[in-house]
């Protein structure tokens, strides 16, 4: 059986990989804050996989405070572009199959469509800018790495959209939510399941992976309320009047061109997924 190295044990999608591998032929090893500390220590993540000495590394783990790494762009850097770089370069020097996941904030969202793998990246804000080195550091050292970039990912325990929309309607009148953000809804299962599959391929480079569909937060809140049967009202403000720290891309629906172009396409639609994750499934 081989072994899966996950990094980041208590995201969303390494929990998802750590459920899912088991079917796919996979143990699984989860290396989380207690094994090293990335942002203090990126040469951590070298010294993990040097001891695991597992059959595939996953790199799940990255620092997603999108409003606070304005303030923190260099710890988010060690995170997102340095440690991943020196996974990279360690799966090199041991043939060892290497994945990182990256996000749809590599884009402006400037394009009015579905971005492609071969469209060129232009983040608006640190997180992107950091996501982006990592992508970049990562394909340098390891061409022959993949480079997965998928969008608003939920999963059970896990701080998200999809649960805080899910409880805040239930106690509250009303609830402002942004409605010029067009996204791409992922649930973290079907891409552990997507990650998985592609792993058994030999082609590296960038693939884009997440839900069918697109929609704004506001129609996906939307959607929420009316399953949970609440009464409160939705607002649909801009993410000007939201006011958050760091810009967001208003349109950063992805195009899973290449999964698609080589049959290998298992994502879902976003709302046959959130209707399954509301029913408990």
């Amino acid at each position: 059986m081989k072994t899966l190295l996950v990094f980041g044990q208590s995201g969303q999608l390494a929990r998802a990989l750590a459920a899912e591998a088991p079917m796919y032929g996979c143990a699984v090893i989860c290396a989380g804050h207690e094994r090293g500390d990335l942002a203090a220590r990126p040469q951590a993540a070298v010294e993990i996989i040097a001891a695991e000495k597992p059959g595939l590394v996953i790199n799940a783990a990255a620092y997603t405070a999108v409003d606070l790494a304005e303030k923190e762009e260099e710890k988010a850097r060690a995170i997102n572009a340095l440690a991943p770089e020196l996974m990279a370069k360690e799966c090199g020097n041991q043939n060892i199959p290497f994945i990182h996941v990256s996000t749809d904030y590599v884009f402006d969202g400037r394009a009015g469509r579905p971005y492609v793998e071969s469209d060129t990246p232009h983040p608006l804000n640190a997180y992107g800018r950091t996501k982006l080195e990592g992508e970049q550091r990562v394909l340098s050292v390891r061409p022959q790495a993949m480079v997965v970039r998928t969008s608003a990912v939920y999963e059970r325990g896990g701080k998200n959209f999809v649960d805080t929309i899910r409880r805040l309607v239930k106690e509250k009148n009303s609830l402002r939510v942004v409605n010029d953000q067009i996204v791409s809804l992922t649930r973290a299962r079907t891409l552990a399941r997507q990650l998985l599959v592609l792993a058994e391929q030999p082609e590296g480079g960038l693939y884009h992976a997440t839900a069918q569909g697109e929609a704004a937060w506001f129609a996906i809140a939307g959607v929420i309320r009316d399953h949970e049967n609440a009464a409160c009202e939705l607002v649909p403000i801009t993410t000007v009047e939201y006011g958050a720290p760091a810009d967001r891309p208003r349109y950063s629906v992805l195009d899973n061109a290449r999964l698609r172009l080589r049959g290998l396409d298992r994502m879902h639609h976003w709302r046959e997924d959130l209707m399954e994750y509301l029913d408990g499934g």
